[in-house]
């Protein structure tokens, strides 16, 4: 059995095929778009299996894909026709700024060292921006590829994600000591100047895994598009499980004690965010034992517990 794939034919979508034993073909592709309700329709047509990196938790031919409580996304006819061939991935991290397979090796191993550290924290963040985007307002409906026509189609029934970071952050901070929240923008993601900038919260990119390592925890609330970022990976590899809000994208395995789910947040209403349950929630977080997340890394979601999976999903579908 050989899997054999080619570059990106744009700047998301890799495309390969695989043969079996009995040489039948199965073509793929590999999707790393950040918006969960966006598929490339002409691959989706032509493949027989897609991984997305950023899968919906339920693919609903009623409804569509919720932004919050009130607004959602409607799925194309070809996305709910050929449901059945999409399948979930894994998050990203990046390991390098090639693909050299030592370098990648080298770089996770250096990484996953620093689980070794001791915890010293209870629960850290490290976010952007305060605030969203400015908004552009459209004439027509809004093209869901662009967070800032989002905004502003949808202004008054909809706060960005990057608010409930700064408000969670002021949170967070206020148990003290153990607990470390920054938001390193004061503004929104298109504003620029020294003024907007908390220079005194930036951890060089050379110690961040240092500081990650010291917490048990990292504070999640899912961001552009409720995609999951990379910080659950970041997270994971110097065994520091996450608290989320609560997740609209999967990934091929369930969660277990790496991953709490707290409220709702996203792109919900800032008055409709259940803020003292959030509070007790970070009160009350489990102990997460030394070396679990580590391990759970290791076991489901390592580069090579991925690989298997997609080998699997090639080799039965």
């Amino acid at each position: 059995r050989r899997i054999y794939a080619k570059l990106f034919r744009n700047k998301y979508l890799l495309e390969g095929y695989f043969v079996n034993e009995d040489r039948t073909k199965k073509r793929f592709c590999y999707d790393i778009a950040d918006s969960p309700y966006f598929f490339d329709e002409d691959a989706l047509n032509d493949v027989d299996i897609y991984f997305k990196m950023q899968t919906p938790a339920d693919i609903k031919d009623a409804t569509g894909f919720n932004l919050n409580d009130h607004i959602f996304i409607p799925y194309s006819e070809t996305v709910l026709r050929n449901k059945h061939k999409i399948f979930p991935t894994v998050g990203q991290i990046s390991l390098g700024i090639n693909l050299n397979m030592c370098d990648m090796q080298k770089a996770l191993d250096e990484y996953s060292n620093r689980a070794n550290l001791k915890k010293t924290g209870r629960v850290t963040s490290y976010f952007g921006h305060a605030k969203g985007v400015v908004p552009i307002y459209p004439k027509g409906m809004p093209n869901f590829q662009s967070e800032r026509e989002i905004m502003g189609y949808y202004e008054g029934k909809i706060n960005h994600p990057n608010e409930k970071r700064a408000k969670a952050s002021e949170i967070l901070n206020s148990f003290g000591n153990g607990y470390d929240a920054r938001v390193i923008r004061s503004g929104t993601r298109d504003d620029s100047g020294k003024e907007f900038v908390n220079t005194n919260l930036i951890v060089p990119m050379p110690e961040y895994y240092n500081f990650l390592a010291k917490f048990e925890y990292n504070l999640n609330i899912s961001g552009f598009r409720l995609s999951i970022p990379k910080r659950f990976l970041e997270s994971f590899i110097v065994d520091t499980a996450v608290i989320t809000d609560k997740l609209a994208v999967k990934w091929y395995e369930p969660f277990e004690k790496e991953v709490f789910e707290t409220v709702k947040m996203g792109y919900n209403p800032m008055e409709e965010i259940d803020w003292s349950k959030f509070k007790d929630d970070i009160a009350k977080l489990p102990h997460i034992e030394k070396g679990y997340v580590l391990q759970r890394f290791k076991d489901k979601w390592s580069p090579a517990a991925f690989g298997k999976y997609i080998f699997n999903v090639l080799k039965s579908k």
